[in-house]
């Protein structure tokens, strides 16, 4: 069952981190689908599915979530072990990467450091069941 829709945007003066160029703003289409709440009754090892998208013209290289993800986050309390974070990759119409996360603490803060793969089959097969509207996936 989708459970969010939003679109997120870097805040002003993330270009000099991101290497976005100055002036402009990069936004992303965030959904979330509860697998749980879709399939009542089933155990799900990773019950979310964030999908975000790219939106508007491909401004930046940077990711959704090695920029914002952090944000998106803490904003609606995800639990990242139990998260599996798809991103079309913002030039290449089609392609799909899954985010793999490693928690990196720094003092009393954890960061991730994170990992990229392609999508498997399965995987955006299920995507799709949810968002039939998305294209198919293109394979490397």
């Amino acid at each position: 069952m989708l459970v969010h829709d939003k679109t997120y945007r870097l805040q002003p003066g993330a270009e000099r981190s991101t290497g976005l160029l100055p002036g402009r703003q990069c936004t992303w289409r965030v959904r979330i689908i509860d697998l749980d709440q879709g399939e009542p009754g089933v155990h799900h090892l990773l019950p979310l599915i964030l999908v975000a998208e790219q939106t508007g013209p491909v401004i930046s290289l940077t990711s959704c979530a090695e920029s914002i993800g952090e944000k998106i986050r803490q904003d609606l309390a995800l639990d990242i072990n139990r998260v599996l974070w798809i991103e079309q990759v913002a030039d290449r119409p089609g392609q799909w990467l899954v985010a793999r996360f490693k928690p990196r603490p720094v003092g009393a803060h954890i960061y991730y450091d994170i990992n990229w793969r392609p999508i498997r089959d399965n995987e955006y097969k299920i995507v799709r069941a949810y968002l039939p509207e998305l294209p198919k996936a293109a394979h490397s």
